[in-house]
């Protein structure tokens, strides 16, 4: 379960991720008492330091009692440790701060108190609760303490950074070998359907695509061009022009690459069988 920080968390090791953030504490003492003071909690701990955690539920759609999440292990999947080891009398354990952000957006914020008051309260009914079920926390353990703030759901390719005041940062990176056979699968699919003039069913029916996903497709379909010997020329624009917006619904200026394989000359005839639905535009090209 545990990623080093700035490591990578493979998507195929994922079951529908949402990603938190919080205090992980260490002990350096057993810790067996069964109602331990503030006193006796601080001394058996070793130090503190930030921490991802990626939870992950079996269960289709989160749609989770508390007895779900139990028996799935408390959703647990994966966590990242920072390496700041902060010893407790350096760390605000209340009025810290936490943000975490998601490709460079913020998508959770929180303190030390959103954590039953304080990260100590958690680590205090954890210890009771495990000395009445027989297993007393003991040196060495890891105690993810709790969120500080909302999960945000992990998609392929994410990549996460953890901030809390106090302990420094931390950061993951969500694998994207998932989608990367997806882009190669759709590319070899679209090229198919060019080699042999058959419509595709529509992608984004069959894939939940973003631009970037789709730029990843393109480089992939014009690969299998390059590999049968096509050489790149240039670039083509689509949906420059107000009127071609409003013909095919769409509200974006779109790319695509030209190759010496697609180029006609003038006058040439052409082999309607080896078209897909085929429509022509008058434009202005440039060299």
């Amino acid at each position: 379960m545990h990623v080093e920080d700035g490591g990578t968390n493979a998507w195929k090791d994922l079951m529908q991720p949402k990603g938190e953030v919080e205090i992980a504490f260490v002990l350096g003492k057993d810790l067996d008492s069964a109602s331990p003071s503030d006193e006796e909690l601080v001394d058996a701990i070793d130090y503190g330091v930030v921490a991802i955690e990626v939870a992950g539920s079996r269960v289709e759609g989160w749609n989770i009692r508390i007895t779900d999440t139990i028996a799935d292990n408390a959703s647990a999947s994966h966590f990242v440790l920072g390496t700041d080891r902060i010893p407790l009398n350096r760390i605000d354990l209340t009025g810290c701060t936490m943000e975490m952000k998601k490709n460079g957006e913020v998508v959770s914020t929180g303190s030390g108190n959103a954590c039953l008051g304080s990260p100590l309260n958690a680590v205090r009914w954890l210890a009771e609760t495990m000395v009445n079920r027989g297993r007393p926390l003991k040196k060495g353990d890891i105690i993810l303490s709790g969120a500080l703030g909302p999960m945000a759901d992990l998609q392929p390719g994410d990549h996460i950074e953890a901030h809390i005041s106090g302990l420094g940062t931390i950061t993951l990176n969500i694998g994207n070998e998932y989608m990367e056979k997806s882009h190669q699968a759709i590319a070899e699919q679209l090229d198919n359907a060019q080699r042999t003039a058959t419509a595709t069913p529509q992608i984004s029916q069959q894939q939940k695509l973003s631009l970037d996903d789709a730029y990843a497709v393109q480089k992939l379909l014009i690969q299998e061009r390059i590999e049968r010997g096509e050489v790149i020329t240039g670039l083509k624009m689509g949906f420059t022009s107000v009127a071609k917006m409003e013909q095919m619904g769409v509200h974006d200026m779109i790319w695509g690459r030209l190759t010496d394989g697609m180029e006609l000359k003038p006058g040439e005839d052409l082999n309607f069988a080896e078209f897909i639905h085929p429509r022509v535009e008058p434009e202005i090209a440039f060299r």
